[in-house]
């Protein structure tokens, strides 16, 4: 047993050591108890045993004397291409619990898709990849779980479904890190390999990421269009959660057309704000009504009405996993509209600390945000001086992410 825990990175729970390495409580608390084996509380709050690496290696050493290497490699392999399934509709139904178990084991997971590369096995790359995309691109470590998938989805072979939904979530991934060309490519793809096969979740999935895309771009009329489309789809499925996420994503490519533009369309922003509180009571899940939580925050922020987007921001950050690509993107939003109600100290600092870790996840602003960046930047400069201006970034960039999240959550409106 000792031997075949040398094959887990970052080490296991009990339940993955009693499948891969034919382990039992007395056995681990035998090791434990000798100091080869340590023992602590993990992200999901499960216990966790792992190898110091000099151990580690040591017993590496003595499973490939024993030719038990491979055997042990392959029970690994199989043990967690088969607990990646949990997470193939994450985007979809994710909740933080899910989050903190993959997390957990990442590593693990990590060491299964590259093993897999590297030994050109396209049937479990390709998979890993489909159960997996979503919930690295929201647990951060983004740009190494890109390069890894767009290195699966070099090789040849995979099951078709597995082949689709990997490259449906490679080109989320790559519209996230602003690789706008391959992730229309990757689409393009997926969508043939939907309609060949006649998948309806697929081509509902490549109609999200199309969507996303468009948006990316600054082209919300075809944006809109394309979540239309995911709406007609997601009634044929008769998927109710899917139709309101379609519906929340045509909503919102109407109110950034109502609010791109140097004077907003009030009226047009009054019509959304009605469908917001229309999905708000549809909304059947914590995730669920967090989205439409925050489309309502940035229906109000159009209408100036800036005290009460807050509440719906903080709503929507504290629904997030911490790590998230969206947990920065809401602290941005969140400095930003204390920035409209006159908070410019904080809501530098708060823009600074999210940036600092949205840009060196590799992380690209949309076109909007961007354009809320630039104008906060600049009111900010105005109402502070020099040396307050350059004190708030320095503070915000030397924050911690979770530190920022805290203050956040914190602010009230004046």
């Amino acid at each position: 047993m000792f031997r075949g825990l040398s094959v887990f990175a970052g080490g296991c729970t009990l339940d993955a050591a009693r499948a891969v390495a034919g382990a039992d409580v007395g056995l681990v608390e035998s090791l434990a108890d000798k100091s080869l084996l340590r023992h602590r509380i993990d992200e999901a709050e499960q216990d966790r045993y792992w190898l110091l690496e000099t151990i580690r290696e040591f017993a590496t050493s003595r499973l490939r004397d024993a030719a038990e290497h491979d055997e042990l490699k392959n029970r690994h392999r199989e043990y967690f291409t088969t607990q990646a399934a949990r997470f193939t509709d994450y985007r979809f139904s994710f909740d933080r619990a899910d989050s903190a178990v993959f997390k957990a084991d990442r590593a693990n997971y990590r060491l299964v898709l590259h093993n897999a590369v590297s030994d050109r096995d396209a049937d479990v790359a390709v998979s890993l990849v489909a159960s997996l995309g979503s919930v690295w691109l929201r647990t951060g470590q983004v740009a190494d779980g890109y390069g890894l998938m767009r290195a699966a989805l070099a090789l040849e072979g995979g099951s078709p479904a597995d082949r689709a939904r990997a490259l449906q979530r490679t080109a989320v991934t790559a519209i996230e890190l602003g690789d706008y060309t391959l992730a229309d490519g990757f689409l393009d793809e997926a969508e043939r390999m939907g309609l060949d096969h006649d998948d309806p979740r697929i081509s509902y999935e490549v109609l999200a990421a199309r969507t996303l895309l468009a948006a990316r771009l600054g082209d919300y009329t075809a944006a809109a269009g394309w979540a239309r489309g995911a709406v007609e789809v997601a009634r044929t499925i008769r998927s109710d959660s899917l139709e309101l996420h379609a519906l929340r994503m045509e909503l919102s490519m109407r109110r950034i057309q109502a609010t791109d533009r140097a004077v907003p369309d009030r009226q047009e922003l009054e019509g959304c704000l009605a469908v917001a509180e229309t999905l708000l009571a549809r909304a059947q899940s914590t995730v669920g009504e967090a989205h439409v939580r925050f489309e309502l925050a940035a229906i109000y922020f159009g209408l100036d009405r800036y005290a009460e987007s807050l509440p719906h921001e903080q709503f929507f950050l504290a629904a997030q996993d911490r790590d998230s690509s969206q947990a920065m993107f809401s602290v941005l939003r969140i400095g930003i509209t204390i920035g409209r109600l006159g908070g410019y100290p904080t809501a530098i600092a708060l823009l600074a600390a999210a940036r600092t870790r949205w840009e060196s996840e590799g992380y690209e602003p949309d076109h909007e945000d961007a354009r809320y960046f630039v104008q906060l930047e600049s009111s900010a400069r105005k109402a502070l001086s020099d040396e307050a201006y350059e004190r708030a970034v320095s503070e915000g960039q030397q924050m911690p992410l979770e530190d920022a999240i805290e203050l956040a959550l914190s602010l009230h409106a004046p």
